[in-house]
């Protein structure tokens, strides 16, 4: 019969030794989806964008050839990637210094790299040629991705700050 100690376990202990530990494949499948999803909807957001005709110095209309940019992934998987392993890295740094001990470097980065997953739905939005829906998207993404990080690292602080 089990459960004759009486001991309860935690099930959502995030830093427990109960389960699979953290890995990287999530942070890095997320990270790398975004930046796929990054480059080609701004590469749709280009194309629609586009006039297709342009009138020269004669006033005749000209066809312009509408063609992709290769830099936005360069540019997009430089800047996410930065995001989801760099920034952890910093913060492990950071708060190693400040003697708070409660976040390994993997779980740091699979914070950060889960918490991209809000902004997966922004870039098929920020399709649409509507400023301010794009903006009003983005902020949603970004306070849900700070709610996340905030969420579950300010409590091993303030328990580290306050000394237990």
């Amino acid at each position: 019969e089990g459960g004759e100690s009486g001991e309860v376990t935690s099930v959502g202990n995030v830093n427990g030794t109960e389960g699979k530990g953290p890995d990287l494949y999530g942070p890095t499948w997320i990270t790398m989806t975004l930046v796929f999803l990054l480059a080609v909807t701004s590469n749709m957001s280009l194309y629609f964008h586009h006039t297709g005709s342009v009138v020269d110095e004669g006033g005749i209309a000209a066809e312009e050839e509408w063609d992709y940019d290769i830099n936005q992934l360069l540019h997009a998987t430089w800047i996410l990637y930065s995001f989801s392993f760099g920034l952890p890295m910093v913060l492990y740094v950071i708060f190693r210094l400040m003697g708070i001990m409660s976040f390994s470097l993997v779980d740091l980065i699979c914070l950060y790299g889960y918490s991209l997953v809000a902004y997966i739905p922004s870039t098929f939005i920020c399709v649409v040629p509507v400023s301010w829906l794009q903006w009003l998207s983005l902020c949603i993404s970004t306070v849900s991705s700070g709610m996340l990080v905030l969420r579950n690292v300010t409590g091993p602080i303030l328990e580290s700050a306050g000394g237990g």
